[in-house]
């Protein structure tokens, strides 16, 4: 099969020395009359048989790249990544820049069907989760020309779910076995739920008027920012003194049972968020623009799959899903 390719690096060869003859035959001949039309003839000939040779001589450079061994040898390293199966030479026609089409002799190369399954089932996966519904999916994989039944893509994503989620249950053991590893989980009041909080306290005390209502509640805002969490209880048990609303003392009894829970200055410091803000958005994009809609119904198990895909999609850890998926408790999913 080699010399297949050998032989039509001969007759490209054979093809530019035919070529150089031409061009010097047709500048030996020349134009004898002279006029106008016999030049632009002349030049028009002389063009095209020059742009002919520049394609045949690019050829012969790409013929021999695919002949070379060191070339050989990076095919041979992309096949170990890809797990490509040669199929030995193929014919292949090539129209280069210069308008000729030219014949070369290339080595043809295949996925494995393994490795097309796989990509196969995360194609039609991430179409399901990324779009509104599963019609649309079927919609883009039919213009792509996959053409499959709603049941066919429904199946497709609970099995590439389930490697995925075997491949993620396989890591967090990997991962929580280790005893170096210290996971503290912190408990925090949200900020804003907090300020709306001491708003519904503030308008219980009927004697303030707004000015200070609105000073009263600014400093105490100052206070959670700062850590001042004792300052703050106090300023609250202060304000509750003499007042027989069991809606202030019941404000006061959230506030005192939150205490633990509102270390806004140390989460600050530590660069995490003091709302809830980043939560309610994920719930919106992740589960409400995907599982919400009119006349939609979902099974338990099939809502937990596309939940589980969803969440990696929209957090940008799609190919870390995929690794899980096809390397990460493949065996125990299959």
């Amino acid at each position: 099969m080699v010399s297949e390719a050998e032989n039509n690096l001969k007759f490209i060869g054979s093809k530019i020395q035919e070529l150089n003859a031409t061009i010097i035959e047709a500048s030996k001949k020349g134009c004898p009359n002279g006029d106008r039309k016999c030049l632009e003839t002349f030049e028009r000939t002389v063009r095209l048989l020059t742009s002919e040779l520049a394609d045949w001589i690019a050829a012969e450079q790409l013929q021999q790249l695919l002949v070379r061994e060191d070339a050989n040898f990076k095919i041979k390293e992309l096949i170990q990544r890809r797990k490509l199966v040669n199929h030995g030479l193929r014919r292949v026609m090539v129209r280069l820049s210069g308008g000729t089409r030219i014949l070369f002799v290339v080595s043809y190369w295949v996925a494995n069907k393994k490795d097309k399954r796989d990509r196969a089932l995360a194609e039609i996966a991430q179409s399901c989760v990324a779009l509104g519904s599963m019609e649309e999916a079927q919609r883009l994989l039919a213009e792509r020309g996959n053409h499959l039944d709603i049941k066919t893509i429904r199946n497709s994503v609970k099995r590439f779910a389930r490697r995925a989620r075997a491949g993620q249950k396989a890591l967090s053991q990997m991962i929580f076995a280790d005893d170096k590893l210290n996971c503290n989980i912190v408990e925090l009041l949200d900020m804003y739920h907090a300020v709306q909080h001491l708003y519904a306290f503030s308008e219980r005390k009927k004697s303030w008027t707004r000015k200070k209502r609105a000073r009263w509640i600014n400093e105490q805002k100052q206070c959670l920012k700062k850590g001042n969490i004792e300052k703050f209880i106090g300023a609250l048990e202060i304000a509750c003194r003499g007042a027989k609303s069991t809606l202030l003392r019941r404000e006061l009894e959230c506030f005192c049972k939150h205490r633990e829970r509102m270390t806004y200055a140390t989460r600050k410091a530590l660069h995490m968020p003091m709302g809830s803000g980043a939560i309610e958005s994920a719930i919106r994009r992740v589960i409400n623009l995907r599982l919400k809609s009119p006349c939609i119904f979902w099974h338990e198990d099939t809502v937990s799959e596309i939940l589980l895909l969803r969440s990696y999609f929209k957090a940008c850890r799609w190919g870390q899903l995929k690794t899980m998926a096809y390397h990460g408790g493949f065996c125990d999913a299959a």
